[in-house]
């Protein structure tokens, strides 16, 4: 994200572990960018008009509530 509209996560940009700003590739907008490993953790893309991770997601033990089916392609909360 060099150049672009960022908050550097340490002392400066060369120090800092984690990224957050503006991707400047058309529009996305990254929350988290581990700068060791150049991995985007979480951005919203809004072309897509959703959030993209590349991670796993802990939940904490904490289970998905309203959620009637689930699958890797969608969530249905119709009953």
């Amino acid at each position: 994200m060099a150049g672009e509209r960022q908050i550097n996560w340490g002392q400066d940009e060369t120090d800092a572990t984690y990224v957050t700003g503006d991707a400047g590739d058309g529009g996305n907008f990254v929350v988290a960018e581990d700068t060791d490993g150049a991995t985007i953790l979480l951005q919203w893309n809004p072309t897509a008009g959703e959030w993209e991770y590349n991670g796993p997601v802990n939940m904490g033990g904490n289970s998905l509530t309203n959620v009637d089916s689930l699958d890797a392609n969608a969530v249905s909360t119709e009953k």
